[in-house]
C-alpha cells in the first residue's frame, strides 16, 4: 500500500506544479497582452476624430443635462469624471480629446483582458486563448474605436464582463451580480448592449 501512496502523493505534487505553471503562464500572457495592446492602441492615437467624438467631448465639458444622452446614458458622465480628475478646463477641447482618448485606450486594454479571461474560462489553452484574443483586439472596428472618443469599447468591456459571469461554473450571487451588472452597464454605455440580453437568456436557460 505504501508504494501506491507514494505514487498518489507524487501525482498530486506534479498536478500542483502543473497548476502553478498554468497560473504563471496565465499571468505572463495577461501581462504581455496588457503591455502589447496598451502600446499598440496608444501609438494609434490620432488627431482625426469624428464629429460625434467632438460632441461627446463638448457635452462632457459642459455637464448638466448634456451628460445624459438617450443612446448612451453613462458615457458622458464617465468621461466628465475623467476630465475633472485630470483637471481639464471647460474650454480646453484639444486636451479633453487627448484625455478621453487615453481613457478609451485603458478601457480597450481592459476589454482585451476580459475577453482573454473568457477564452480561458470556456476551456481554451493559454496559447489558443492568446490567438483568439489577438484576433479580437486587432480586429478593424475594435482597434479603430480604441484610439477614438467612442462609446462602443466601454459597451464591449461591460458585455465581456457579463459573458465572463455567464461562463463561470460556480452559480452564486457573485456570478449573478456580474452577469446583471455587465448587462446593465453595457446597455447604459450604449443601447446596442441590449443584445447581450439574448445571450444571457439562452445561457441561463441552459443552466436550468
Amino acid at each position: 500500500m505504501e508504494p501506491r501512496t507514494d505514487v498518489a502523493s507524487g501525482a498530486s505534487r506534479r498536478a500542483g506544479r502543473m497548476q502553478h505553471l498554468s497560473g504563471s503562464r496565465w499571468g505572463l500572457a495577461a501581462g504581455a497582452l496588457a503591455l502589447g495592446f496598451g502600446v499598440a492602441y496608444a501609438l494609434a492615437l490620432t488627431n482625426h476624430v469624428t464629429e460625434d467624438a467632438i460632441k461627446y467631448v463638448k457635452d462632457s465639458l459642459v455637464g448638466g443635462e448634456a451628460l445624459f444622452h438617450p443612446h448612451h446614458l453613462f458615457y458622458h458622465g464617465l468621461m466628465a469624471g475623467v476630465v475633472r480628475i485630470v483637471d481639464v478646463g471647460a474650454t480646453q477641447i484639444d486636451r479633453a480629446v487627448e484625455t478621453m482618448q487615453v481613457a478609451n485606450v485603458l478601457i480597450s486594454v481592459a476589454t482585451v483582458l476580459a475577453y482573454f479571461a473568457i477564452c480561458l474560462r470556456v476551456g481554451a489553452s493559454v496559447s489558443r486563448a492568446l490567438t483568439f484574443t489577438l484576433l479580437f483586439g486587432l480586429s478593424s472596428a475594435f482597434f479603430q474605436f480604441s484610439s477614438q472618443v467612442e462609446v462602443y469599447n466601454a459597451t464591449a468591456l461591460c458585455s465581456c464582463l457579463g459573458i465572463l459571469g455567464m461562463v463561470t461554473p460556480k452559480d452564486d450571487w457573485r456570478r449573478r451580480a456580474l452577469v446583471a451588472s455587465g448587462f446593465f452597464f453595457a446597455m447604459s454605455f450604449h443601447q446596442v448592449g441590449i443584445f447581450l440580453g439574448v445571450a444571457i437568456l439562452v445561457g441561463e436557460a441552459l443552466r436550468l
